[in-house]
């Protein structure tokens, strides 16, 4: 079966302001059962006037860039923008742009020519996976007490939007440490989609510690290994 769930690096929250406030996240992408480092990078964030901007970039151990991403969203509605994603290993490549009420899709899988083009309808519930980190810290609180948060994540590659919930997994007996899993709301679709989880540490700063869930870069020649990506945040 076609894979559910794309590889997902969630970035950083800033609040709206007038003024251009600009950020860099280092990452590594581990190997789960082995703990080796496969491809490191960073993101870069700027949010300005009511729009944020992240360019990621992805290198393999010899320090070439292999992958980027480039994104950027409505800061208060978390909307997608524009979005352009291309793999330089597999060939993979992902278009998206806001036209109002919709956005246009061109997708091209591995090692095809030509990208397949569609559209979906964005609605109040609609959100894209690289906005994981601000919805969790945005419904932090509701989502802390037991109240799942649901929502439709828009699939580029599938030209659709599947029902899912943003719940927590477990927590410290003091509450600095939480884990928060990203799963879908249907049982059926839970038996393919993998569960993902971002650790978030509460204290002295509230933000993301590591994300686990699988990745579009090849390891070992094949993609959709489920990695463990760690990061470390610089002013």
């Amino acid at each position: 079966m076609k894979r559910l769930i794309p590889a997902i690096l969630v970035s950083l929250m800033f609040s709206a302001t007038a003024f251009a406030l600009s950020s860099r996240i280092d990452f590594t992408i581990e190997q789960k059962k082995t703990g080796n480092v496969v491809y490191s990078g960073y993101e870069d964030i700027v949010e300005k006037d009511g729009k944020v901007e992240k360019k990621a970039y992805y290198k393999d151990p010899k320090g070439n860039v292999v992958q980027t991403e480039f994104f950027s969203y409505d800061s208060k509605t978390l909307q997608i923008l524009d979005y352009e994603y291309i793999n330089k290993l597999t060939n993979e490549s992902t278009i998206l742009k806001s036209t109002g009420k919709d956005v246009a899709i061109s997708y091209r899988g591995k090692q095809e020519k030509d990208y397949k083009k569609g559209k979906i309808t964005w609605t109040d519930t609609t959100y894209h996976g690289k906005t994981f980190n601000q919805l969790i810290l945005k419904h932090w609180d509701s989502i802390v007490s037991g109240k799942d948060f649901e929502f439709d994540l828009f699939l580029p590659f599938r030209f659709e939007t599947i029902p899912f919930a943003l719940v927590l997994k477990e927590k410290t007996e003091k509450g600095e440490r939480y884990v928060f899993a990203v799963e879908a709301q249907n049982f059926i679709v839970r038996q393919f989609a993998p569960t993902l989880e971002a650790t978030y540490y509460d204290k002295p700063k509230r933000q993301i510690s590591s994300f686990y869930g699988p990745t579009t870069l090849p390891i070992n020649g094949e993609t959709g290994e489920m990695v463990v990506v760690k990061f470390e945040f610089k002013e």
